[in-house]
């Protein structure tokens, strides 16, 4: 996956093309960028289709806690 979420300097995230260094979402939440991520990873792949429906799968606190820690050790 070429994406990555990024911390900004004022506590918000924004997501990354790591490949063309694109910015696809800025100053968002860390809820939000990991939902933006996952979109954009599966219109890529090809086999997804956005309906805007509600997302199946929630954001956990574990997920967040699990984000963060993963954001740290690149650091």
């Amino acid at each position: 996956m070429p994406y990555s979420i990024r911390q900004n300097k004022d506590g918000s995230y924004r997501v990354v093309n790591t490949e063309t260094g694109e910015v696809k979402a800025a100053k968002t939440t860390l809820e939000n960028a990991e939902r933006q991520r996952r979109l954009l990873a599966g219109v890529e792949h090809g086999g997804f289709k956005p309906t805007g429906a509600a997302p199946k799968r929630p954001i956990t606190s574990a997920l967040k806690a699990k984000l963060r820690m993963k954001l740290r050790s690149k650091k």
